[in-house]
């Protein structure tokens, strides 16, 4: 047997259903997201062209942030997660610096 979810079921307390329709409408509309690769096309042309201090890849974490936060979708939500300790994060990291110069210079 299939259970069928009514639309109440994810909203906030306190919110009505004409909120939470209104509120979901914007947060996955196709203008935020127009909005949102506009911006990162502009990062990638300003850092093109040396006026984005820093370079792209802050700015777009930052933008990648907020877009989140707009949707309410947290790193998890995407994918993320911490590792389950942090010896094996920091050892992970180590062999990565350790190996990619190494591999840089003898496979190019």
């Amino acid at each position: 047997m299939t259970h069928l979810v009514k639309n109440d079921d994810f909203r906030q307390q306190g919110e009505t259903a004409a909120d939470a329709a209104a509120t979901s409408d914007w947060r996955s509309s196709r203008g935020l997201a127009t909005g949102e690769l506009l911006l990162a096309a502009l990062f990638f042309l300003a850092a093109a062209y040396h006026h984005l201090p820093l370079g792209r890849g802050p700015w777009l974490i930052i933008l990648a942030w907020v877009s989140l936060w707009l949707r309410r979708v947290g790193w998890k939500g995407i994918g993320f997660r911490k590792y389950k300790s942090w010896p094996q994060t920091l050892a992970i990291g180590l062999l990565c610096g350790v190996v990619s110069p190494w591999r840089s210079s003898n496979f190019s």
